[in-house]
């Protein structure tokens, strides 16, 4: 029997805010699939980008205050990562940089609820139907 492929977006949410729900030893087969994978590659690198912002200690600095929800092109964002002595610069997809303000709850009102609603209904997009 053949499962349902998840929402790649929602995979990708599931992916930066819990790691563990999907691992790919138990869910082997997804993975398997080309889109799962690239979402996991993708969830990894935005954990990467949270993981230095934080370090950095005001991320707001650095991330657009743009609502990712009209944004249809890669943002382009650079940081230095004073513990290593570097420039890091990336780009980040419309809804991997709302997961970085959705996690780090940086923006103003507006922009924190646009990607609130975003992260969440592709996380909704998971759940059965």
């Amino acid at each position: 029997m053949r499962t349902r492929a998840p929402d790649l977006d929602g995979l990708l949410c599931a992916l930066v805010l819990a790691p563990g729900t999907y691992s790919r030893n138990r869910f082997f087969r997804m993975f398997e699939d080309p889109g799962a994978r690239h979402a996991r590659r993708r969830a990894t690198h935005v954990r990467s980008v949270l993981r230095s912002l934080r370090d950095r200690g005001n991320p707001g600095e650095v991330l657009p205050d743009t609502d990712s929800t009209t944004l249809t092109e890669d943002v382009e964002i650079s940081f230095e990562v004073p513990s290593i002595g570097m420039t890091r610069r990336t780009r980040l997809a419309p809804l991997e940089l709302a997961l970085v303000r959705y996690v780090l709850r940086v923006g103003s009102d507006a922009l924190r609820a646009a990607d609130k609603n975003e992260v969440e209904g592709s996380l909704a997009r998971l759940a059965p139907i």
